[in-house]
């Protein structure tokens, strides 16, 4: 049973890391298509300059989540091998 807690704590953190990846790889991507639906919501047209603050938003917000998200699965990733060599041995 620990085997199975072991192994999918493992996997799960593997995923949370690969998640992480991903978006911060797509994050200003993200963050300038979600800037564009927002401008299309308010009605397609807004200052430049204030379009860019909300743009620049958009893009770091996106980039910090999936910094986090990466960060705390690559560290529990870390514990989760660390713990598993540690059995092993």
């Amino acid at each position: 049973m620990t085997y199975i807690k072991q192994y999918g704590f493992f996997v799960v953190t593997i995923v949370l890391t690969l998640i992480g990846y991903l978006k911060l790889k797509s994050g200003v991507n993200d963050g300038i298509d979600a800037a564009n639906t927002y401008l299309r919501s308010m009605g397609g047209s807004m200052d430049s300059a204030q379009f860019n603050a909300i743009q620049n938003m958009f893009v770091i917000s996106n980039v910090i989540l999936g910094g986090i998200v990466f960060a705390v699965g690559l560290s529990f990733l870390c514990f989760s091998i660390y713990k598993l060599l540690k059995e092993v041995n």
